[in-house]
């Protein structure tokens, strides 16, 4: 499916932008992008790279994470999206401890946790409903000035995810669930 390839060759975009970002500035900026189905109208030589228009919502221009979820969930539903991908630096488990089928710690206070560069894409239909859910995790680890990238993981698709992320609670269309 075009939508998919389009929504999978961004995240990859994303994930290769935000490594440079992590190895020139120590960090990733926590940032939401959003492709519109409806292409804007634009004047001549308003896109000289001819790429189809992409919203970007910064956390650092809100700098409240609930008010940030919130306005990427009003600008999702008010101009109708095939995708939103989220780039975050968070944290990996690999094997969380469980108890009863649920982790006993949360990923940033579990002793096994990796640093890792997160990157979530949510594709809808034309309705809103979410469609699918993929992931990309890339975990890494500092030694001094240097960051050694680990193995990729993906999620999506073929497994299983967790379908109550924020990003999809904010976004989604769930009036039929």
């Amino acid at each position: 499916m075009e939508d998919n390839k389009e929504m999978d060759d961004f995240m990859e975009e994303c994930l290769n932008a935000a490594k440079a970002q992590l190895t020139e500035n120590g960090g990733v900026e926590l940032v939401t992008f959003f492709r519109p189905f409806n292409e804007p109208k634009l004047k001549p030589g308003q896109n000289p790279s001819g790429k189809p228009a992409m919203g970007m919502i910064p956390y650092e221009m809100i700098g409240d994470k609930q008010k940030w979820y919130e306005l990427i969930g009003q600008a999702v539903k008010q101009i109708g999206v095939k995708f939103t991908i989220m780039v975050a630096e968070s944290w990996f488990v690999t094997h969380p401890e469980m108890v009863d089928g649920k982790p006993t710690h949360m990923p940033s206070e579990d002793p096994s946790r990796k640093e890792c560069i997160a990157i979530m894409g949510i594709g809808y239909d034309t309705a809103g409903f979410i469609m699918r859910q993929t992931s990309i995790m890339l975990p890494f680890e500092r030694s001094g000035d240097e960051i050694i990238f680990l193995e990729v993981k993906r999620l999506g698709d073929e497994e299983e995810i967790s379908s109550s992320s924020t990003l999809a609670d904010v976004t989604g269309r769930n009036d039929l669930a």
